[in-house]
């Protein structure tokens, strides 16, 4: 099985905070899939109003396929 996404993160996040969200992702991906699987990520700067991501009324995946909403990077300490 092959699955391909494009991960929102915001513009100003690290490449550390980026790795994170991707090894996130990853993880949460593969929690569901009983079968191995090659998982290809693609960060990409979050274009997305914020009021979107936190908004009800947003479908979390944006209109855009199946999936539990966009993984933000956690914020450095």
């Amino acid at each position: 099985m092959l699955v391909a996404a494009k991960l929102a993160v915001p513009a100003d996040s690290s490449a550390q905070q980026v790795a994170g969200a991707i090894d996130e992702a990853e993880a949460r991906v593969r929690s569901v899939l009983s079968i191995g699987a090659m998982i290809f990520l693609e960060p990409d700067i979050d274009r997305e109003p914020a009021e979107a991501a936190t908004d009800p009324a947003v479908p979390a995946d944006h209109g855009r396929g199946v999936g539990s909403g966009p993984v933000r990077p956690t914020p450095a300490p």
